[in-house]
């Protein structure tokens, strides 16, 4: 007898289909063909380098931090980037992370909204949430391209779920 029964046929047929097993929690979807993931690659390699490039100006224009480390991906945001930076003021290691701002986004990127945004993340403290240290607002290499440069806490040990 197989693991999974056959799909159903039918509108009757389908919706029992959906109510068994996994509830029709799970989509799968074919694997990608050799040429279009070597495509995806070269997309990811190009959004990595350019994500350097956006975090290196960054840290020109702000010499309290300098770069020692681009991370692989953490997380599942694909569009998001990690670096070691160090923190020259109090000689220590800090996360930066670089993610391209949204063209659905209404938020605008200026100093007052920086400022406003710095003040809320100051006022949320809580023993569970990494406190933001610095936040940045950084125009890319494409004219209509921002990113967002936020500066955490840098732990060894790994995310506050780790600990």
């Amino acid at each position: 007898m197989p693991a999974v029964p056959p799909k159903p046929t039918g509108d009757h047929g389908e919706q029992a289909w959906r109510n068994c097993r996994h509830g029709g929690r799970y989509e799968y979807t074919a694997l990608e063909a050799d040429s279009t993931a070597h495509e995806r690659m070269e997309l990811e390699r190009k959004a990595r380098e350019q994500a350097q490039s956006a975090c290196l100006h960054y840290l020109r224009c702000c010499p309290r931090y300098s770069l020692l480390q681009h991370l692989n991906d953490i997380g599942s945001r694909v569009d998001k980037h990690w670096f070691i930076v160090r923190d020259s003021s109090i000689k220590t290691e800090r996360l930066l992370t670089l993610v391209p701002k949204s063209p659905n986004c209404p938020i605008k990127c200026d100093a007052e909204t920086r400022q406003v945004i710095l003040d809320l993340f100051l006022a949320l403290q809580h023993p569970y949430i990494y406190p933001i240290l610095d936040l940045e607002f950084r125009e890319g290499a494409q004219v209509s391209q921002t990113f967002i440069v936020l500066v955490l806490p840098f732990n060894t040990k790994g995310s506050l779920k780790d600990l």
